[in-house]
């Protein structure tokens, strides 16, 4: 016994001074930030690895599933998307990806070398893609094709990246947990609709909404609320555990897309967004963009 107390002992006392070093090193780390100053763009102090490794950069951009309020296929909202696209061109992207199911790249990679500029203003179909495990149609009337495939052949991309995990969440829990939502969505709703009243939403209006850090806030809030749902087995912590899963895989995904100087464009559901930036600003090898 005397032996093995003392190798708990040892043990202990290992793992106390392999704390102290780490923490030693984060504060000589960041001493070293300070001194090489800040970003010109950001104002934020910047980071760059010893071994001098060009850092990734993100752009996360929150969307709506279309169609939503809009007549995609009308002449003024096509309009609308062009001006929009030719804005985000001027980011200068060097990949896109999108949310769609990674185990499903093959079959975009098929639809985006098949899509024509015919296809924006009209249904077209380009087949059938796994979706929270079912098969769907996929057609134009997608913020897919409208936005990413419309912005990568202007870009002149070879490829579209989908980088989502196709994760379904438990009926049953959500029928559990949806009592919780009551309060937060009506915070979410009133805000909503306070920036939408009275004003016609051009469709840049409504990327400028779903891409506000209260929206994002108001948001991710409805998931901290469901984590409180506890009726014997933590439904609710069940619940937003595989919310997180699912967006965890998402940036693992984003991280095994990245190479040196990269700067990857993501367009995904804006429920999405709050997470994954707190992911990449978190992330040595990346750099968040804002929009």
């Amino acid at each position: 016994w005397r032996t093995l107390n003392s190798e708990v002992l040892n043990a202990k006392h290992f793992a106390h001074d392999t704390i102290k070093r780490a923490i030693c090193y984060v504060h000589s780390s960041r001493a070293i930030i300070k001194k090489k100053g800040t970003s010109a763009q950001s104002g934020q102090e910047t980071f760059t690895p010893a071994n001098n490794t060009i850092m990734t950069e993100i752009i996360l951009l929150g969307t709506f599933h279309f169609p939503d309020r809009y007549d995609i296929f009308s002449e003024q909202v096509q309009d609308e998307l062009e001006r929009f696209v030719n804005r985000l061109s001027e980011l200068r992207p060097t990949k896109l990806a999108v949310e769609m199911a990674a185990c499903e790249q093959s079959r975009l990679q098929e639809f985006y070398r098949r899509f024509e500029p015919s296809h924006l203003t009209s249904e077209y179909r380009f087949g059938e893609l796994v979706r929270y495990g079912s098969k769907i149609g996929f057609t134009s009337l997608n913020e897919i094709v409208q936005v990413g495939f419309r912005l990568a052949r202007k870009l002149r991309h070879d490829t579209v990246y989908a980088v989502d995990e196709d994760i379904v969440l438990s009926d049953e829990l959500l029928e559990t947990c949806s009592e919780a939502l009551s309060e937060p969505s009506e915070k979410f709703n009133r805000f909503f609709q306070a920036a939408t009243a009275d004003r016609e939403m051009m469709l840049e209006d409504m990327y400028r909404l779903h891409n506000d850090k209260q929206y994002a806030s108001l948001d991710h809030n409805m998931y901290l609320h469901l984590n409180r749902v506890n009726k014997g087995s933590y439904e609710g912590s069940r619940l937003v555990l595989a919310w997180y899963e699912r967006n965890l895989k998402i940036f693992s995904n984003i991280q095994n897309l990245c190479e040196p100087g990269d700067r990857i464009l993501l367009i995904i559901g804006s429920s999405h967004k709050r997470i994954l930036e707190n992911l990449v600003r978190d992330y040595s090898e990346m750099r968040l963009l804002e929009i």
